[in-house]
């Protein structure tokens, strides 16, 4: 069997955890049952599908879309490449992501300043409408953000409705403070909510030696 490194890149689910915009709503909310109230412990969630590291459906941004569990899981477990963008502080556009070498069929991972933040940055790097037809022109089958949401300060969404509508997984809210730019086997496969617009992901990353 080949010796082979797994890295965790998910965030803690958390009630004190980054949410995008710091929206209070979108914090996990706990309830426990503990063994001195009954004979077992359990744990009940309230939380937004949204917030932690997630897998955004079609329907979260396009009326008709895909809901969650539609989502094909060849384009969620496959290889993928990370390339290494925490120089960049502000848009990500389509010359920056010229620069690396992208094809047809891969699933990308943009590593930010985002996956050192400890609290949500209203101006965190984004990548823009320009940025994502250029990726759709590439035909790559996902895109891996590290920040709470791949874009801002776009009318209508743009940048997920540009990847959405050709079929482009979104994986958002990463942690690759510790991964180093190259290619390894990406498991993100998401929570199957049935008839959900996004879901939880335990995401991994495994690199082969």
């Amino acid at each position: 069997m080949k010796n082979y490194k797994v890295f965790d890149i998910s965030m803690d689910v958390q009630e004190d955890m980054i949410t995008y915009e710091k929206i209070i709503d979108y914090l996990p909310k706990y309830q426990y049952r503990s063994f001195l109230e009954d004979t077992i412990r359990e744990t009940e969630i309230k939380t937004n599908v949204h917030c932690g590291t997630h897998m955004d459906a079609p329907r979260h941004m396009i009326k008709q879309g895909d809901t969650i569990e539609k989502i094909d899981l060849h384009s969620a477990v496959c290889w993928c490449k990370v390339f290494d963008l925490t120089s960049c502080t502000d848009v990500i556009t389509k010359e920056e992501l010229s620069k690396f070498n992208i094809q047809k069929g891969d699933f990308i991972i943009l590593k930010t300043k985002s996956s050192f933040d400890t609290e949500y940055d209203f101006n965190f790097p984004y990548v823009d409408r320009d940025a994502a037809k250029y990726l759709v022109e590439k035909e790559i089958i996902g895109l891996g953000f590290d920040a709470m949401s791949i874009e801002r300060e776009q009318a209508d969404f743009s940048t997920h409705r540009t990847l959405m509508e050709k079929g482009i997984n979104i994986l958002e809210g990463l942690r690759l403070a510790e991964i180093e730019e190259g290619e390894y086997f990406l498991s993100a496969a998401p929570i199957k909510l049935k008839g959900a617009d996004g879901a939880f992901v335990r995401a991994v990353l495994v690199q082969f030696e």
